[in-house]
C-alpha cells in the first residue's frame, strides 16, 4: 500500500473539515469503505480516484504527491496548475470546473475571485503570445521578401500594441526611422496608424499630410488619411481620400468598409447598404465566406432601417 496516498487521504478530508461519513456520503460509498482506505486495508476502486480528487480539491497526480496543498475545490487547484504550466488545455478545463461550480449553485465570491485570477493569467499567455507570434510573422516575411505581409503584420502588431498601451513604441521607432531618412513608403504609411491606433488623430492627419506629398500613389495612405479626418469630423475630405484610394486600388476593401462604416454613422443608410452588399459580393469572388459575416450583419441592419423586405 502506497503510505503517501493514504496519509493524503487522511490529512486531505481533516483539511476539508469532513468526517468519514461526509466524506462517504459525498462520495456514494460506504463509512467503513473511506475507513479501509485510511487505514490502508483496501484501496478506492480506480474509477473513483477523480471524484476523491475532486472532493479534496487537488488532482488525481496530487493525492500520490508527498504533502499536496488542499484547495477549496477542484477548479480553484486546476487555476493552481494553470499559474505554472500556462497550457490552454489546462486553462480549458478549469473553466469547466467553474461553468460545473456556476451551474452547481455552489460557487462562492472566493471561486468568482480565483476564476477572474484564471482568466488574467490565460490573458497575459495570450498578450505575450501575441506579441511573439507577430515577431515571428515579421521576421519570416522578411526573410521572404513577402513585403504584402511584412507590412500587414507590422500594423497589426502596431495596433496590438495600442490596445495594450505600448502604442508609444510603434510611433517612436517610426519617427526614428523618418528621422534617419531611411523610411520607405510603408514606414510612413505605418506611422500614420500607430498615431491613429494610440488615438491621436490630430497627429496622424498632420503626418498623412506630409507624407501624401511624398508618396501620392499610396492608396493604403489614403485609407488612413480619410480614417483620421472621420475622426477630425472632416466629412467631405474623408469621402475624398477614400475615393481617391479606390482610385489607385479598386480592390481595397479597407476603403470600402470605412466609407461604409461611415455612410452608417452619418444616417445614410442607403449608400451605407449598398456598399455592404458590394463588399459581400466582392469578398465571394475572393472565396473569404467567413468574412462574410459582418458585412452580412451590417447591410440587415441597414435594411431594418430602410424598410427593405
Amino acid at each position: 500500500m502506497n503510505h503517501i496516498f493514504i496519509d493524503n487521504l487522511r490529512r486531505l478530508r481533516a483539511d476539508k473539515k469532513l468526517t468519514q461519513e461526509q466524506a462517504a456520503l459525498r462520495l456514494g460509498v460506504s463509512a467503513q469503505s473511506v475507513s479501509r482506505w485510511e487505514c490502508g486495508t483496501t484501496m478506492p476502486d480506480i474509477m473513483l480516484l477523480p471524484e476523491l480528487a475532486r472532493l479534496y480539491g487537488v488532482t488525481v497526480d496530487d493525492l500520490f504527491r508527498q504533502r499536496p496543498s488542499a484547495y477549496d475545490n477542484y477548479a480553484q487547484r486546476l487555476t493552481a496548475m494553470f499559474s505554472e504550466s500556462r497550457n490552454p488545455d489546462d486553462f480549458a478545463i478549469a473553466v469547466s470546473e467553474f461553468e460545473k461550480l456556476r451551474h452547481s449553485g455552489n460557487e462562492t465570491p472566493n471561486d468568482l475571485r480565483m476564476e477572474g485570477i484564471l482568466h488574467q493569467y490565460m490573458a497575459i499567455h495570450c498578450i505575450l503570445r501575441a506579441v511573439t507570434l507577430f515577431d515571428e510573422s515579421i521576421e519570416y516575411a522578411r526573410r521572404l521578401s513577402d513585403s504584402i505581409t511584412l507590412w500587414k503584420a507590422r500594423r497589426q502588431k502596431a495596433y496590438f500594441l495600442s490596445r495594450i498601451g505600448r502604442g508609444d513604441e510603434t510611433i517612436r521607432e517610426q519617427l526614428d526611422a523618418i528621422e534617419t531618412g531611411t523610411a520607405n513608403s510603408q514606414e510612413w504609411i505605418l506611422l500614420v496608424a500607430a498615431y491613429l491606433y494610440n488615438n491621436d488623430v490630430q497627429a496622424a492627419y498632420d503626418w498623412f499630410l506630409q507624407a501624401a506629398q511624398h508618396f501620392p500613389e499610396e492608396a493604403m495612405l489614403f485609407v488612413f488619411g480619410g480614417d483620421a479626418c472621420r475622426k477630425l469630423g472632416r466629412t467631405e475630405e474623408a469621402f475624398q481620400h477614400w475615393d481617391q484610394a479606390l482610385k489607385l486600388d479598386g480592390t481595397l476593401r479597407d476603403a470600402k468598409l470605412s466609407k461604409a462604416a461611415y455612410y452608417d454613422e452619418l444616417g445614410l443608410y442607403t449608400e451605407a447598404y449598398n456598399l455592404w452588399c458590394e463588399i459581400i459580393e466582392d469578398l465571394k469572388r475572393a472565396g473569404y465566406e467567413s468574412e462574410i459575416a459582418y458585412p452580412l450583419a451590417q447591410a440587415e441592419k441597414c435594411k431594418e432601417k430602410l424598410h427593405i423586405h
